[in-house]
């Protein structure tokens, strides 16, 4: 059952949103290398992040769990690339979006954003002082990934 959402938008532009968002990504010379190490499938990669968005819009609980420890445990997310994303994400808003939902969305993203800073500056702090199993026992936490996957998201 679909909720109201927090600001006016359709479940369809967000879908159209997320997808032209992470088709940017998919071409920028900073994030897509990045993207590319841990995904094998773009467009499955946009349906879970479309479903993450529509949950966090629409609240209907969908099968989205948070990206965060995922996004933690490459290793490789620093400030600069919350900045770039952020940044992406703001264009492609304005660019895409009635005022109204760019500027509601653009809100959440920041937020999300600054949560995800956050973690990861703690998660490489806790990493040079040897600790790493705060990230790793984190019940949010996968468990290492298989061969078969190489530490990619299948999806």
């Amino acid at each position: 059952m679909k909720s109201k959402p927090r600001f006016p938008i359709s479940q369809e532009e967000v879908g159209i949103f997320v997808e032209r968002l992470y088709m940017r990504i998919s071409e920028d010379p900073v994030l897509a290398p990045i993207y590319n190490r841990h995904i094998e499938s773009w467009p499955k990669h946009i349906e879970r992040l479309t479903a993450f968005w529509e949950n966090v819009i629409f609240g209907n609980g969908s099968d989205s769990a948070s990206p965060l420890i995922k996004h933690l445990r490459t290793g490789e997310i620093r400030p600069e690339h919350f900045e770039r994303w952020l940044g992406m994400f703001r264009k492609a808003a304005e660019d895409s979006l009635s005022p109204i939902a760019a500027s509601a969305w653009e809100l959440l993203a920041e937020r999300l954003s600054t949560a995800y800073e956050r973690s990861a500056q703690h998660n490489m702090s806790a990493m040079a002082f040897g600790h790493r199993e705060d990230l790793e026992n984190s019940p949010d936490t996968e468990r290492p990934t298989t061969p078969e996957t190489d530490g990619r998201d299948p999806t």
